[in-house]
């Protein structure tokens, strides 16, 4: 496994989890936190959208902890959530796990392509529109 396949395992692997993280983990929890709670002073909303990485599509990861961690961190913070790991496996079935990676992922990267971009648009594109005053 790719060093970078194993970082990206932290969501799978609690031998992962317990090397990359937990720490990580739990200090984006903590920058997070403070960023709600300076938004929330200002009055200004928060939307957290958590999208999977090559990685996880092609484990099938589908309940990915930064599903379920963040989900209940956005519950916690009164923060909107947002998650595009169903647009992204949605878009693996007909041109198979990998042409899909290549079509939305930069090659060797978590960062979408040109494509990739347009599915993140398309797919949160309508919730933004409604929140336009």
């Amino acid at each position: 496994m790719p060093s970078n396949d194993c970082r990206a395992a932290w969501t799978m692997s609690e031998r992962a989890m317990i090397r990359y993280g937990h720490d990580g983990l739990r200090r984006a929890d903590t920058h997070m936190t403070e960023l709600a709670a300076l938004l929330r002073r200002h009055r200004i909303p928060l939307t957290i959208v958590v999208y999977p990485w090559p990685q996880q599509l092609r484990w099938f990861d589908r309940n990915s902890i930064q599903i379920r961690h963040w989900r209940e961190w956005a519950d916690r913070e009164g923060a909107d959530f947002k998650e595009l790991f169903t647009t992204f496996f949605a878009e693996t079935t007909a041109p198979g796990v990998e042409a899909a990676i290549e079509r939305d992922f930069i090659r060797g990267d978590v960062h979408w392509t040109p494509e990739g971009h347009r599915r993140v648009a398309d797919a949160i594109g309508p919730y933004l529109d409604r929140l336009a005053p």
